[in-house]
């Protein structure tokens, strides 16, 4: 399964984690149990990438989000050893992400990033629940034993781990959590628009995107006759089709409407 292949390639440098630590560069699946999020404490601009940063300062991790919603992918895989922890067992126990930014809230780009790149590496590993952790007594046995009573598929600020200067805070774990179980719920990659049929069962047409999809309008609000059941993109990416139950068609951005079952039906239904 892919890992982040919607993302901009930026490689890591050869380092795994800190050079003290007597650990290989890549570990078993079976060893990662969640995510770490990581304030990065400063910005990239320039066009100097997250790499550049990791060559000079002999650190890496995994995957950043900028504020912008743009990501980078460092490594082919979410198994490999990265430098965010500080120590053996949160370097081995979770795969990181480095959030750009100092002591502001994440953005609202940056935050479906961020719940998107937790999506796909849940999906990675086949993770089931999100278990938020909190914060541990920071020592290498105290982390280790609060990685194994959640088991597979926590979720873990940097500085519950750690005492840094990083900054923490700046997230929202109630809102993060329930967009990873709802985008683990549907099963679907979020390249695409999304009908939030997770969060109303009823599929009122509810329209969310992520990262750089572009919202073109729902049927939220509006009554329906069925729900909607479906959505399509078109080949641009600039617009889609929401299909509801009944073969009601409604088209949104470049989707150009052509007609529909629910209008078949009513016309063979005069004759």
């Amino acid at each position: 399964m892919s890992w982040l292949d919607w993302a901009i390639d930026d490689p890591a440098p050869g380092n795994c984690g800190y050079s003290i630590l007597n650990v290989p560069c890549e570990v078993d699946p079976s060893l990662r149990f969640g995510m770490t999020v990581h304030g990065a404490d400063g910005y990239w601009s320039g066009g100097r990438r997250p790499s550049a940063t990791m060559a000079a300062l002999g650190n890496s991790w995994g995957s950043t989000v900028l504020q912008d919603g743009t990501t980078y992918k460092h490594r082919p895989r979410p198994t490999f050893v990265n430098w965010h922890g500080g120590g053996p067992a949160q370097n081995i126990g979770t795969e990181a992400i480095e959030a750009e930014g100092k002591r502001e809230l994440w953005t609202p780009p940056q935050r479906a990033s961020i719940a998107r790149v937790c999506i796909d590496t849940w999906k990675w590993f086949g993770w089931g629940d999100v278990k938020l952790g909190a914060p541990t007594d920071r020592t290498q046995t105290g982390i280790r034993a609060a990685l194994l009573s959640l088991g597979y598929g926590s979720l873990w600020e940097h500085n519950w781990f750690d005492n840094t200067d990083c900054p923490a805070g700046r997230d929202d774990w109630p809102w993060l959590v329930a967009e990873v179980r709802k985008g683990i719920a549907m099963g679907i990659s979020l390249n695409q628009p999304i009908v939030d049929v997770a969060r109303t069962p009823k599929g009122d047409g509810g329209v969310f995107c992520f990262g750089k999809a572009q919202f073109y309008g729902s049927m939220g609000g509006t009554p329906l006759a069925k729900p909607i059941v479906a959505i399509e993109g078109t080949r641009t990416g600039n617009g889609y089709w929401l299909v509801a139950a009944d073969g009601g068609i409604f088209s949104f951005g470049d989707a150009r409407y052509h007609g529909s079952v629910t209008e078949l039906r009513q016309a063979l239904a005069k004759k």
